[in-house]
């Protein structure tokens, strides 16, 4: 059996800001109940790393404008 994961990633802006840094998706699609789209992402330690760049960059911008 497989040991990879997969992550259906709902939040677009992040999406973007993800694929900025280099983690591109494998795929995407639309939810057949919400409509909501949805960019897929292999779940990686890099994935989640770079998850945790863009969180502390984004609390850093938060930071600057207050």
């Amino acid at each position: 059996m497989s040991n990879k994961k997969v992550i259906y990633n709902y939040n677009i802006e992040q999406s973007n800001q993800l694929i900025k840094k280099g983690m591109f998706p494998i795929g995407c699609g639309i939810n057949p109940k919400t409509g909501g789209f949805f960019l897929v992402f292999s779940g990686t330690q890099g994935y989640f790393n770079t998850l945790n760049l863009i969180a502390l960059e984004n609390e850093q911008k938060q930071q600057v404008q207050d």
